[in-house]
C-alpha cells in the first residue's frame, strides 16, 4: 500500500467528529417542526420560565433588560430554503426611540453542558418585514464578563433584503469550565427602533468540540512507525 494511501486510512480513522449537544427552535406555541430542533415556546410579550430540554437535562433560562414584553412570533410567508420551519419563528426584543431597552440573555447551565470547548451557532431572519442590527456577546463565567462573539449582524428581512443570506447564520467558539454558567447575549445596536428595530433570534445550536483520543494519538504513533520500517 502506497504511503499517501497509509496517511488517508489514518487521518480518516483519527478524525474527530463534532457532536450537536443541544438543537433548539424558538417561537410561539404551535409552531412549526424543525428536523432535529427541540421546540422552546411562549406566548408573545411573555418571557418563559426556565425550560430543561429532555434527554440531555440541559436547562436554559432567558433574561430581558428591561421590563418590555419579550415578543414571540411565527410567521406564515412562502421561504421554501434551508431551514425553512427553524426561520418561520422567532423570539426578538424591540429597541426603544433612543435605542435602550433591545436585549436578551439566554443563559446554558454550565453544570449540565460539562467543561470543554464548544461552537455556537445562531440564526437572525425574519420571513416578513423586520430587520436590525446586532452584537452577540457570550460570558463563560457566569455574566460577570463578556466578550464579542459577532459584531454588528444584520438581520435579514424576506421583504427588504431579498431573502439573501437566509437563514443567515452566525457563530463563535467558547470554553465551558463545566461550572459557571454561559451567558449568550443579543443586543440591537440600531440608533432608534424605525426601520431596524429588532434584535431576533430563530434558533440555536451548539456543538462539542471533542479532544483528540488517546486511540487516536496512538494510532498516529503506529503509522510513524509503519512508515519508518518502510523507509
Amino acid at each position: 500500500m502506497k504511503t499517501s494511501r497509509l496517511l488517508f486510512f489514518a487521518l480518516v480513522a483519527t478524525s474527530s467528529v463534532q457532536a450537536a449537544v443541544l438543537q433548539v427552535n424558538l417561537g410561539p406555541s404551535g409552531l412549526p417542526a424543525e428536523a432535529g430542533f427541540t421546540d422552546w415556546t411562549t406566548a408573545d410579550n411573555n418571557a418563559p420560565t426556565a425550560t430543561t430540554i429532555s434527554g440531555i437535562g440541559l436547562s436554559l433560562t432567558i433574561q430581558l433588560a428591561d421590563t418590555g414584553g419579550l415578543r414571540s412570533i411565527d410567521r406564515t410567508d412562502s421561504y421554501n430554503g434551508i431551514l425553512d420551519n427553524l426561520t418561520e419563528s422567532w423570539w426578538g426584543v424591540r429597541a426603544t426611540s433612543t435605542g435602550s431597552g433591545g436585549q436578551f440573555t439566554i443563559i446554558v447551565n454550565g453544570a449540565d453542558l460539562g467543561a470543554g470547548s464548544f461552537d455556537w451557532t445562531s440564526w437572525h431572519h425574519d420571513q416578513d418585514n423586520q430587520s436590525g442590527v446586532m452584537d452577540i456577546e457570550y460570558s463563560v463565567n457566569g455574566g460577570s464578563t463578556f466578550s464579542l462573539g459577532v459584531d454588528d449582524l444584520d438581520i435579514i428581512s424576506f421583504d427588504t433584503d431579498a431573502n439573501v443570506g437566509a437563514p443567515n447564520p452566525a457563530g463563535f467558539t467558547f470554553v465551558s469550565n463545566g461550572a459557571d454558567d454561559i451567558h449568550i447575549r443579543f443586543t440591537n445596536v440600531a440608533s432608534n427602533n424605525s426601520g431596524e428595530a429588532f434584535a431576533l433570534l430563530n434558533g440555536f445550536q451548539i456543538d462539542e468540540i471533542p479532544e483528540p483520543s488517546s486511540t487516536a494519538l496512538l494510532g498516529l504513533g503506529s503509522l510513524g512507525l509503519m512508515l519508518r520500517r518502510r523507509r
